[in-house]
């Protein structure tokens, strides 16, 4: 279980972003941006994971709301300001995901020169060769979840668009 100061994270619905924040831009599996989720939580609210549990597709909204709520938002687009962050704090970043598909294990490095953003992922901690992140694929992806991804290269983009709520 990833602890974030010492605390059990709360598995939040990637699901429920997907079929309810389309009044705020985004378009469940089409597409969307992290920041438009986060005005759709400042808005609404999320609920847990385990409440509206990731499919894997688009649904029709079947909860618009929840408990867990953010008053707004940062954005960054440099690597050592994401990493200084992500000692207190999750990081929502963007990435290129397009060969993320056949990843077992390992630390990732097979990312484009030139990567293309494609996908959103809970950045949850980092060494000096990798970041870490955690999936909304489920557990069967990865490492139970998780992807490493090397520092070394473009690292499929992670410090092109990141952002993390307050």
């Amino acid at each position: 279980m990833v602890k974030q100061q010492g605390k059990p994270l709360v598995s939040l619905s990637a699901q429920q972003l997907m079929d309810c924040s389309g009044s705020y831009g985004n378009y469940g599996c089409s597409g969307g941006y992290m920041t438009y989720a986060y005005k759709y939580i400042a808005d609404k609210g999320v609920t847990t994971d385990s409440s509206y549990p990731y499919k894997g597709a688009y649904q029709k909204c079947a909860f618009d709301g929840g408990e867990y709520t953010i008053k707004g938002f940062k954005e960054m687009k440099d690597c050592t300001a994401i990493a200084n962050a992500l000692y207190n704090i999750l990081i929502a970043v963007a990435v290129d995901a397009s060969k993320f598909y056949n990843y077992k294990s390992g630390v990732f490095s097979d990312c484009s020169p030139s990567p293309q953003l494609n996908h959103a992922f809970a950045l949850v901690g980092l060494t000096n060769d990798y970041w870490l992140g955690k999936e909304q694929w489920g557990l069967k992806f990865g490492e139970n979840g998780y992807i490493r991804i090397a520092k070394a290269g473009s690292a499929c983009g992670i410090c092109q668009m990141a952002s993390y709520p307050f």
